[in-house]
């Protein structure tokens, strides 16, 4: 029986972006479970967009005891980090056809597999899209049918649309390209002779499915369209086929609420037999259709969004009537419980790709008479590298303990695992603290459930003390964010509801016990609830919390400026937003350094300046009067993508700034630094760009002295060697993820702290830990 299942559309890509945050810095996820299907009494799984892995589709069978156990991995044999392989899948006859539709440098491909004799899945062969196409959306769909593969690509030829149809084995000839309209091949099934072919753009988005006789040189032998259909409804735009029945899924209809129309294929006909939605009342998107699946005489259809953390709903395959519902106790809606679906006569397996920050599972349940019981929650095992226990490694011949290197050495490394994290929790900012009495040295390691204590005095040997988690009711986030004030620290995070700012005294860490603590903030400030960063002015005793949202006063995002002279006692004393900058003038500010300014500008020295990166420009503001802040200037430059963060030189006469988006939007082919003389505050000047060598996209970047220490994502640690301010050149680096692409994107490192007096700096890498390296300059 053929079988597609089309679990890379537009849907999907909703629900993505329905449940990461809204900031640029969304991480690459794993999505373990974001493509299901059963092949007689094996399920296989797509896990399609590792970072520092390939996409992988896992194959699990039923041990027999109440328990499924992984027998086989499939990778493409090129595989390639990035590549999606895993996406979407179709089988029938024995052959499994996989999406890649990112292999190929993004042309896209399909590698197709064949059960042997063992039961073991083989690799037979690979479909690649046109080289150098990277707008056709080759892979988007697929189906296999009547001894051959079809592969939609429904924004060929300026979103129109075409099918590639191949034949089966024997080098998968191509043999014909069927051509439409309106995003024609979003989705693909067949049933018999018959292929059936979705555009969902065909009559201002109603939609249209046609059918082509495979037997007949894909002829056309009708089409589907319903007279009685609103715009947006896109029939078409995925399609599933299970026996008699073919389902049109759109889970955006009806703003989110979704709908699937079902149709009866008997006798070359394709009649609608009616719509299915959602029972109850309720105003918030349900996404319900983002997957479809049959067991035996039992349609299910999923709805992430539907209660508390998504739905599957059941009907009756003969009158399809309501039968109930498949409840999820994942954690929340983020888990994207129901997102894909596969079923069988006795289990319905059930994505939830979005589990555990994005690595992904499954939810197993059997069929019984009583309905679906639950059989458990299976996922891939992500193994945590070692920790360094050699001590020093030295960067030699390019390389450090497999990582790649020049000039910085690796003191040493702190796994997630020794910091105690869950599973999916990633590391984000880091920031440290000295204590003048001891000299003690302590990195505070920002994650997305809270903050690490680390005490790196013995740089070889680090020591994790503890943890102070986020404030109760407050979810994971991917950004934090801590700065440090009079022996205090002071953490934000974005995305994380009333979470406020935590005020935590570093001096509590002296008195520790000799065992892994969890700690309690001294103080909580309400007066804001989430923040995308922290800013401190050490000099004058004033935070600046950037990027607000949530609740409390937002400042529109802007600085909203407290004093934390007392830090026990941190007061509101204003806000300041600059309307001239931010996307639409917003004003909203992503990252800031205010100084106390000594440059060269005699009309401003000796005030407070702040200089915020403010997505569409520079702000250049005085914020010596809290009552009064002024505006003061705003620069821009050329390509500009998303101005992201900068910090002065010593002498305040520079400034160094990071666009973290123009890599990704194609602005640039490196990593690019903008180099702005600020001799004259009220008119910034771009007088010179750096540019790294590779495509990275910029994270954060700090000066100290005459050097530059920047993070670049997958590119790891930069040294830049800057006595020439404009015209600086690499020293050395770090590369914290050696089996990533370097290349663009947001993942691997996320920032560091330069500013021991014993030179050692930190580093957090997401997924892989915390860094403790040295580089080589200070020999000089």
């Amino acid at each position: 029986m053929p079988l597609t299942l089309r679990t890379s559309s537009l849907s999907l890509l909703l629900l993505a972006i329905l449940f990461l945050p809204t900031s640029l810095e969304n991480d690459m996820r794993d999505r373990y479970g974001g493509a299901l299907l059963f092949v007689d009494n094996q399920l296989v799984v797509g896990e399609p967009a590792g970072f520092s892995d390939p996409g992988m589709v896992h194959v699990l069978a039923d041990n027999g005891r109440q328990s499924w156990n992984i027998i086989q991995t499939l990778t493409a044999p090129d595989a390639a980090v990035g590549d999606g392989f895993g996406s979407a899948f179709a089988y029938a006859d024995g052959w499994l056809a996989v999406a890649a539709p990112s292999a190929g440098d993004g042309a896209g491909a399909v590698h197709v597999f064949q059960s042997g004799a063992d039961g073991r899945w083989e690799h037979a062969g690979r479909v690649d899209g046109t080289p150098g196409d990277l707008a056709s959306g080759f892979a988007g769909s697929l189906s296999i049918g009547g001894g051959y593969l079809f592969i939609g690509a429904p924004s060929a030829d300026g979103r129109n649309g075409a099918v590639h149809v191949h034949r089966l084995g024997d080098g998968f000839a191509h043999v014909t390209t069927l051509a439409g309209t309106d995003q024609f091949g979003t989705g693909l099934g067949v049933r018999g002779k018959h292929l059936l072919v979705g555009s969902p753009g065909h009559e201002s988005n109603r939609g249209r499915i046609q059918q082509f006789d495979i037997t007949n040189g894909f002829s056309p032998v009708g089409e589907t369209v319903l007279s009685d259909a609103s715009e947006g409804t896109r029939l078409g735009g995925a399609l599933t086929v299970v026996g008699d029945r073919l389902f049109s899924s759109n889970p955006r209809a009806d703003r989110g609420t979704g709908a699937v129309h079902v149709f009866n294929l008997t006798e070359g006909r394709v009649s609608l037999e009616g719509v299915l939605a959602p029972s109850g009342d309720s105003e918030s998107p349900r996404m319900f259709g983002a997957s479809v699946a049959v067991s035996g005489d039992e349609v299910l259809i999923a709805a992430p969004l539907d209660g508390t953390s998504g739905v599957v709903h059941r009907f009756a395959g003969s009158t399809l009537r309501p039968l109930g519902t498949v409840p999820s106790d994942a954690p929340s809606g983020r888990s994207q419980f129901g997102a894909a679906m596969a079923a069988n006569a006795t289990f319905l397996a059930s994505g939830m790709p979005g589990d555990d920050y994005g690595l992904g599972a499954i939810t197993l349940f059997e069929r019984g008479d009583a309905g679906w019981s639950k059989v458990g929650v299976y996922s891939r095992p992500v193994p945590s590298m070692e920790r360094l226990a050699s001590g020093m490694v030295e960067c030699e011949d390019g390389e450090a303990n497999g990582h790649a290197c020049q000039n910085v050495d690796l003191v040493s490394f702190i796994p997630l695992s020794d910091m105690r994290m869950n599973r999916g929790v990633r590391l984000n900012d880091v920031w440290g603290w000295t204590d003048p009495e001891t000299g003690k040295e302590i990195g505070i390691i920002g994650h997305m459930e809270g903050s690490v204590f680390v005490d790196v005095t013995d740089p070889q040997r680090p020591i994790v003390l503890g943890e102070m988690t986020r404030t109760p009711g407050s979810p994971g986030s991917t950004h934090r964010d801590m700065k440090v004030y009079k022996d205090h620290v002071f953490v934000v995070a974005d995305g994380s509801g009333e979470h406020g700012m935590q005020v935590f005294d570093l001096r509590r860490l002296l008195d520790w016990p000799g065992e892994y603590q969890y700690y309690e903030p001294d103080v909580l400030y309400t007066e804001i609830a989430s923040s995308h960063n922290i800013v401190i002015n050490e000099n004058t005793g004033y935070a600046y919390t950037v990027g607000n949202s949530s609740g409390g006063t937002t400042c529109g995002g802007g600085l909203h400026m407290i004093n934390v002279q007392d830090p026990r006692n941190p007061t509101f004393m204003g806000c300041f937003n600059d309307s001239k900058t931010g996307n639409n003038g917003s004003g909203a500010t992503h990252d800031a350094q205010c100084v106390t300014y000594n440059g060269p500008d005699t009309d401003h020295r000796g005030k407070e300046i702040c200089i915020g990166s403010n997505g569409t420009a520079i702000s250049v503001a005085d914020v010596s009067d809290k009552d009064n802040p002024i505006a003061i200037s705003q620069g821009t430059y050329p390509n500009s993508a998303y101005v992201h963060q900068g910090w002065f030189t010593d002498d305040h006469r520079y400034f160094y700034q990071n666009d973290e988006a123009d890599e990704l939007n194609g602005l640039t082919d490196r990593t690019r630094t903008m180099i702005w003389d600020l001799t004259d505050l009220d008119e910034p000047e771009m007088i010179a760009e750096y540019f790294g060598d590779s495509n990275s996209t910029d994270h954060n970047l700090y000066v100290d002295g005459d050097f530059m220490y920047q993070t670049n994502n997958a590119s790891g640690l930069r040294v830049i060697d800057i006595r020439d301010r404009t015209n600086p050149v690499e020293f050395g680096f770090f590369d914290t993820t050696p089996k990533n692409r370097n290349v663009a994107g947001f993942d691997g490192t996320w920032s560091s702290y330069p500013y021991f007096k014993s030179g050692n700096i930190l580093v957090t890498s997401r997924r892989e830990g915390v860094f403790v390296l040295r580089s080589r300059q200070l020999d000089l």
